[in-house]
């Protein structure tokens, strides 16, 4: 989503259920506390409100909860987009950046991941997804939810058939024992599944460790067609939307994918590393 189509549908959205609903401006100004010219602002897209003045609007034309969610966060989403050409995703909980990041898939026709140093999101076991998160948050309940949140993208990605998702991942982050062998049998397994189920929307590949390389990536990103590119920090999550950043991650995705086996060709890669762990396990 650009920040210019993003600003368009929420205008749009706010002007259409306003109109729908009957109301007038001043109506709807009386009763959300906003006044009719920055209503006005909203609707004809010169202002981006935050995700609190959509829950004002909304809650006045009686939308559904559902509804007025998703147009909260599609706020959250167009105002971190214009604010700046790097975006660090800070303190919104783990649970609700996995729904951030499931609404900017929902706008993609493409989603392209390369991990080099954990398995990538959509590929995850539950075990393994909620070890990454347990390793941030102590609050169960937390981790939980992040987990679910994670669970229902990878659903979602699986079973979509208006996009296509293509996940590049290292041998070398599968040498990362998250959790012990017994769970990195599990994750390998999976991996196996997800290359072999002939599923042309979601490809998996992976790059073997015998594989040269002259390419250096110092971190695991996700891109979204031409728009974004997403990359996790220790600190934070950090959304790149400048064309130029975004094409020089396209590239470097482009050259990973050259690396890569997919399909049934990536299989002896995962039997090689699975077979390591299932020894570490017989110790």
């Amino acid at each position: 989503m650009t920040s210019t189509s993003g600003r368009d549908e929420l205008s749009r959205a706010l002007y259409d259920l306003r109109a729908a609903s009957g109301m007038t401006l001043a109506q709807v100004a009386e009763l959300s506390g906003l006044s009719p010219a920055t209503l006005s602002r909203y609707e004809n897209g010169r202002y981006v409100p935050t995700a609190d003045a959509v829950r004002s609007v909304v809650r006045a034309l009686g939308v559904a909860r559902s509804e007025a969610d998703r147009l909260a966060g599609l706020a959250d989403d167009v105002r971190e987009e214009t604010s700046s050409r790097l975006v660090l995703l800070r303190g919104t909980g783990m649970e609700r950046k996995q729904d951030q990041i499931a609404r900017i898939e929902a706008q993609s026709a493409r989603i392209a991941t390369f991990g080099n140093t954990l398995v990538p999101g959509l590929l995850q076991t539950e075990r393994y997804a909620r070890l990454v998160f347990a390793s941030a948050e102590r609050d169960p309940v937390k981790v939980d939810a992040a987990t679910a949140a994670r669970m229902r993208r990878h659903e979602q990605a699986v079973s979509s058939t208006d996009r296509q998702y293509v996940q590049i991942v290292t041998e070398g982050a599968l040498h990362w024992c998250v959790g012990g062998p017994a769970v990195m049998v599990e994750q390998v397994e999976h991996l196996i599944a997800l290359a072999t189920a002939g599923n042309p929307r979601f490809v998996v590949g992976v790059i073997p460790h015998t594989t040269p390389v002259a390419q250096f990536p110092l971190e695991t990103f996700d891109l979204y067609d031409a728009r974004a590119a997403m990359m996790g920090t220790f600190t934070a999550t950090a959304v790149m939307t400048t064309p130029v950043d975004v094409l020089a991650y396209q590239r470097l995705f482009e050259e990973m994918t050259g690396l890569a086996d997919f399909g049934p060709t990536a299989v002896p890669t995962f039997e090689r590393v699975g077979d390591q762990y299932r020894a570490m396990t017989r110790i």
